[in-house]
């Protein structure tokens, strides 16, 4: 079993713990940020916006995962990007949460100081309503990927010499240092 599949369990069992009035997507990232292109018998939205977190979406959805296979490196400022740009898409009838959930099992291959100046880029862009919370598979989860992971949560780069934005929502690194009982955990 490889790490990739571990994170498509996680992914998935964030799915099932999702409620219809939440809204919900997937960025898929490697060399490059992928979106699923929407189902139009489910929603073509995906690509574009969040789409409710309706029992038929969170399946289209757990389906384009399941898909999903590891390729080339791990870019995390375009899987931000692509994550922010969702964010600020999606039309907000209500003061909603706004909290990303970066799942990755591999340590970056852009340099920190870029990922974490388009963070306070992109958070600043939604006024600092973005809360960031990273879980590190695998590699991401060694000592090699909590630096970053950890700082990316905070949204605090000054170990990168980026400037710290005030105001913002801190999220959490959570580490799964043993990935395979992610297994167990979907099964439930």
């Amino acid at each position: 079993m490889t790490v990739t599949l571990h994170r498509c369990i996680l992914c998935t069992l964030f799915l099932s713990l999702c409620f219809v009035r939440l809204q919900v997507s997937v960025v898929a990232f490697g060399t490059n940020a992928n979106k699923p292109p929407g189902n139009t018998e489910v929603s073509t939205c995906f690509s574009r916006q969040l789409a409710s977190a309706s029992p038929s979406n969170i399946k289209y959805l757990d389906s384009y995962i399941d898909g999903l296979n590891a390729y080339g490196s791990t870019f995390y400022r375009e899987a931000l990007r692509a994550a922010f740009g969702l964010l600020k898409e999606t039309p907000t009838t209500s003061q909603r949460d706004k909290v990303i959930l970066f799942l990755t099992d591999g340590v970056p291959s852009d340099s920190p100081v870029e990922i974490m100046e388009s963070i306070k880029e992109l958070n600043k862009e939604l006024n600092n309503t973005v809360m960031i919370v990273t879980y590190g598979l695998g590699e991401a989860a060694s000592s090699k990927g909590t630096e970053i992971l950890t700082s990316m949560a905070e949204q605090n780069g000054t170990l990168y010499e980026v400037e710290l934005e005030p105001n913002v929502r801190k999220g959490a690194f959570i580490p799964i240092l043993n990935p395979s009982e992610l297994r167990r955990l979907r099964r439930g």
